[in-house]
C-alpha cells in the first residue's frame, strides 16, 4: 500500500502557493513514517512475513521455546506448529510438509505393512530437519518409525536418522553416507 504525497490530495489551486508545498514537504516524512509502521503492522499479522518482534510473540503464544536465531528457521517452526491440526492422514501430512517447507524440498514414501515412513529432504543446509523433526513428532502415530534423509539437488545423500515417533529425539549431524565405516 503505498499512499500519495500530502500535496496530491490538495485542490490544484491550493496546491500552488509555495507556503502549502513547504508545509506539505514538511509533514511528509511524518505521512511515510506512519505508513511504514501500517505495512509492518498488518504483515505481522502473518507468519511468513513477520519481522523478529512478532516471532517472539509468536513463539510465546504457541508455546514454542526455540534456540534458533535464523528468521526463516523460526518461521518454519511457527508454521509446522499452526498447520499441523487433526486430522492426521497421510495426504494431510503431505500438504502440511509442502505448506511449511516447499513442494519440491521433500519426497515421503510410506511403508505401511511396517509402520515406516521415509521423508527425504532435498536441503544441504539443514535448515529443515527440526521443523520436519517437530512435525512428525505432532502427527505420527508413536507406533510408526521415520526416517530422515537429506540429500542435494544431485541426490548425493548427505545425512540420515531414524527415530521413533514417540518423543524419543536423537540428533545426528549430516554426514557422508558413501564413507566407510572403521571396525
Amino acid at each position: 500500500m503505498k499512499l500519495r504525497k500530502i500535496i496530491e490530495y490538495l485542490p490544484e489551486y491550493i496546491a500552488e502557493y509555495e507556503e502549502i508545498k513547504a508545509l506539505t514537504n514538511a509533514e511528509q516524512p511524518i505521512f511515510d513514517n506512519a505508513e511504514k509502521i501500517i505495512e509492518s503492522i498488518l504483515d505481522n499479522n502473518y507468519i511468513i512475513f513477520a519481522d523478529n518482534t512478532s516471532l517472539d510473540r509468536y513463539e510465546r503464544i504457541m508455546g514454542i521455546v526455540s534456540d534458533e536465531t535464523s528468521p526463516e528457521k523460526r518461521k518454519t517452526v511457527l508454521l509446522s506448529k499452526l498447520l499441523s491440526q487433526i486430522p492426521f492422514t497421510f495426504r494431510k501430512l503431505e500438504e502440511i510438509m509442502s505448506n511449511t517447507i516447499g513442494k519440491d524440498n521433500f519426497e515421503l514414501d510410506l511403508q505401511n505393512d511396517i509402520y515406516k515412513i521415509l521423508i527425504k529432504i532435498n536441503n544441504t543446509k539443514n535448515i529443515y530437519l527440526s521443523a520436519v523433526n517437530n512435525i512428525m513428532k505432532i502427527i505420527l502415530p508413536a507406533n510408526f518409525i521415520y526416517n530422515i534423509l537429506l540429500y542435494s539437488k544431485n541426490k548425493v545423500e548427505i545425512g540420515c536418522t531414524s527415530l521413533l515417533s514417540c518423543h524419543q529425539s536423537i540428533k545426528i549431524s549430516p554426514f557422508d553416507l558413501n564413507r566407510k565405516a572403521k571396525n
